[in-house]
């Protein structure tokens, strides 16, 4: 029995051919921060504050919103 030659694929475009733009990434636990501090009444500058100790840590951090715990906050921004 000869061997056939597999032909190479071809894709076919379902949706007419039209450019898909890419899905934009969000990070969740900015969303967690936000829900965060929209459920205090915080004055503005302590608001302020608040968003820009959060962002520092999130910046510092790569575990999720859920798995930080009292004993990993290892951060001190002072």
């Amino acid at each position: 029995m000869a061997l056939r030659d597999i032909p190479e694929p071809k894709l076919v475009m379902l949706d007419g051919g039209k450019d898909i733009p890419p899905l934009e990434s969000v990070d969740i636990r900015e969303l967690r921060v936000k829900e965060f501090l929209q459920a205090r009444s915080l004055a503005p500058k302590s608001e302020k504050a608040y968003r820009q100790d959060l962002k520092y840590f999130l910046d510092w951090s790569n575990i999720s919103w859920v798995e930080v715990a009292p004993r990993d906050r290892l951060y001190k921004g002072k």
